[in-house]
């Protein structure tokens, strides 16, 4: 009797645990990252410089002028996943038209300088497809 106890026993906890293996799991990908909402071009700047992940979306046109730069990228992103989206939006950065209105420019400057350690996702996830050509 105690032997047919324990074997019933013993069946009934493999039973449950066989059931609770059923169960299927359901968890949040560690990716699933907020968006940083901003249309400022200096925070924008200083967010992709940061290492570590980010994701940036616009909430409206980003546009700066600057004067001139001393280095070949506008912004050299730091280490980590890096997403931007456009949302719709324009992002831009010109130089200034510090010729004296000839606008012949002698400096080139290339918007985003990628290092290894580091991912970039540009995208526009609004469907409105209005970038410039």
């Amino acid at each position: 009797m105690e032997k047919t106890l324990r074997i019933r026993a013993l069946s009934v906890l493999l039973t449950l645990v066989m059931l609770i293996g059923l169960i299927p799991v359901v968890s949040t990908p560690a990716s699933a990252a907020s968006y940083v909402e901003t249309h400022d071009v200096d925070a924008i700047k200083t967010l992709l410089e940061q290492d570590g992940d980010i994701s940036i979306k616009l909430d409206g046109d980003a546009k700066k002028t600057i004067s001139s730069s001393k280095d070949d990228f506008w912004c050299v992103l730091g280490k980590g996943d890096k997403t931007l989206d456009l949302n719709g939006y324009e992002l831009r950065v010109d130089l200034d038209d510090a010729t004296g209105g000839s606008g012949e420019y002698n400096q080139v400057v290339t918007m985003f300088g990628v290092n290894s350690g580091t991912r970039f996702t540009l995208n526009d996830t609004s469907g409105k497809n209005t970038g410039n050509p």
